[in-house]
């Protein structure tokens, strides 16, 4: 069968990320769970990561961005995607090279976790030790977990415009009690290229989780 490419748009999906568009435009757990597995069958969960959850994510939003899926279908894909990636992380093992203590989160205001919730889980897979503190979290707990776990690197979300004032406070003050704790931002606002994290004092920025997880490792 050939790909699809959806609608009002050129995007072209492959026929395992159409049919998990599908499945999870109509939250159906099974069919999504079904495609995961196929995709698992490679014994690398990181490749169930990249080539199937991340660009139909993106596809997803870009139909919500644009008009062509209600909120509550856009809600949906995220809710089973949130269950196919709990699945998949209960039955895979992390790497037994512990490479150092994380903290990944989203920042206050913001409600956006999923992407978070993927490089949490990649990092995991590739041997870090990983504390995952999901979406608007005040930045006051957000420095008392980095403390709390003695974390040598911290993932910062950011996704939102109006969010960027609270980003870049939320950089200088890790940096200036942790400051040898490393900072890697990603996110929509990174992907898009709306902001450069090193310029508000990160050290890197990942369009990808796999991305991300190679600079991690670098660290």
């Amino acid at each position: 069968m050939p790909g699809t490419v959806t609608a009002d748009a050129s995007i072209f999906l492959d026929d395992r990320q159409s049919a998990y568009l599908h499945a999870v435009l109509h939250a159906d757990r099974h069919a999504a769970m079904a495609v995961a597995q196929t995709t698992l069958l490679s014994g690398d969960p990181t490749a169930l990561y990249d080539s199937i959850i991340e660009p139909v994510m993106r596809e997803i939003g870009r139909l919500w961005k644009n008009n062509c899926i209600a909120v509550a279908r856009e809600q949906m894909a995220v809710s089973t995607t949130q269950y196919v990636l709990a699945q998949v992380y209960s039955q895979h093992r992390s790497a037994t090279r512990l490479r150092g203590k994380a903290v990944v989160t989203g920042i206050e205001g913001e409600f956006h976790q999923l992407g978070a919730h993927m490089a949490a889980d990649i990092l995991d897979f590739d041997g870090w030790d990983v504390r995952f503190l999901g979406a608007n979290v005040p930045q006051d707990d957000i420095m008392l977990a980095i403390d709390t776990h003695k974390a040598r690197l911290v993932g910062l979300s950011a996704t939102m415009l109006f969010s960027t004032s609270k980003l870049s406070a939320l950089i200088e003050q890790i940096k200036r009690l942790f400051p040898s704790t490393r900072i890697l931002v990603g996110g929509s606002l990174v992907v898009n290229r709306f902001i450069d994290p090193v310029e508000m004092g990160a050290d890197a920025g990942a369009a990808s989780s796999l991305q991300g997880r190679e600079i991690a490792r670098g660290w």
